[in-house]
C-alpha cells in the first residue's frame, strides 16, 4: 500500500510542474532545404523551419521588457540585403615582403585606387591614394613582423590581400 501511495505522489508532483509553466515560442529545425510556417496550438504559437545542414531547437522568454533567444538562427524577417561589389583581382608580390611591394591587377582600375593597410586588431596604419595604372610598386612605411592586410579599392570595388611583412636584418 505504501509503494502506491508513493508512487502517486511521484507521479502528481511530476504532473503539476508541467502544467505550472507558462507556454513559449519553439522553432524546431530539420536538416532538409529551406523555408519556414507558423501554428498555432492552443495559447502557444509554433514556428517549424527547416534549414540546410543544421538542426536546432531556440527558445524566446520575455521578461521586464527584454527577449532573450537560445539557439543559433535568427527569428523570421531577420534576413537584409547585401550589397554586392565587383572584386578586384589583383596579386602582390614579393610575399612575404621586406617594404617594396608589387601590385598587378588584371584590368587597369577606372579611376583611382585607395591601399589601407591594417595590423590583425584592425586598426589601420597606412593609407596611399594612386593612379590607375596596370602595377603599383608601394613603399611600405616601417612595420614590426608581422602578418597585415592590404584593403585595395578602384570605383566601387574591393580586394583584400593578406601580406607578410619581414624587416631586413
Amino acid at each position: 500500500m505504501m509503494p502506491r501511495i508513493i508512487v502517486l505522489v511521484l507521479l502528481a508532483l511530476t504532473g503539476l510542474d508541467t502544467s505550472c509553466q507558462t507556454p513559449v515560442m519553439l522553432r524546431q529545425t530539420t536538416a532538409a532545404g529551406g523555408g519556414w510556417r507558423t501554428a498555432t496550438l492552443g495559447p502557444m504559437t509554433v514556428h517549424v523551419q527547416q534549414s540546410v545542414g543544421q538542426g536546432g531547437v531556440i527558445g524566446t522568454r520575455r521578461t521586464s521588457g527584454l527577449a532573450l533567444r537560445q539557439g543559433f538562427l535568427q527569428p523570421p524577417g531577420a534576413g537584409g540585403r547585401v550589397s554586392r561589389t565587383e572584386a578586384l583581382v589583383v596579386s602582390a608580390f614579393p610575399n612575404p615582403t621586406h617594404g617594396e611591394l608589387h601590385l598587378r591587377f588584371a584590368e587597369v582600375p577606372d579611376g583611382p585606387v585607395t591601399l589601407e593597410l591594417f595590423d590583425l586588431s584592425g586598426r589601420s596604419l597606412w593609407r596611399s591614394l594612386s593612379s590607375p595604372t596596370p602595377e603599383l610598386v608601394l613603399e611600405l612605411p616601417h612595420l614590426a613582423a608581422a602578418p597585415y592586410l592590404l584593403r585595395v579599392r578602384a570605383k566601387g570595388s574591393v580586394a583584400s590581400l593578406h601580406l607578410q611583412y619581414l624587416p631586413l636584418p
